[in-house]
């Protein structure tokens, strides 16, 4: 299970959100996780809340606000 990973090849859907507290979720999990996430340049590092396991390169990741407003989608470069 992985606590930290980094997302590359972002794609906004809304403007970036001002604060680092959102919501993930990975493609395969049925909930949002929370989870601070620094957005540099084209890519982002988020640390989860809590340890998820099956996160691999190539995976599909969401980012929300808490008020479950989509902000952008991406995917994860680490493994």
């Amino acid at each position: 299970a992985k606590r930290e990973y980094r997302v590359t090849v972002l794609n906004w859907i809304a403007e970036p959100p001002e604060r680092e507290a959102l919501q993930v979720k990975v493609r395969h999990s049925p909930e949002f996780i929370q989870a601070r996430v620094a957005v540099v340049g084209d890519s982002a590092h988020v640390e989860l809340e809590r340890p998820e396991r099956g996160l691999a390169a190539g995976r599909r990741v969401r980012f929300s606000m808490p008020d479950s407003q989509p902000s952008r989608d991406g995917r994860n470069a680490d493994h």
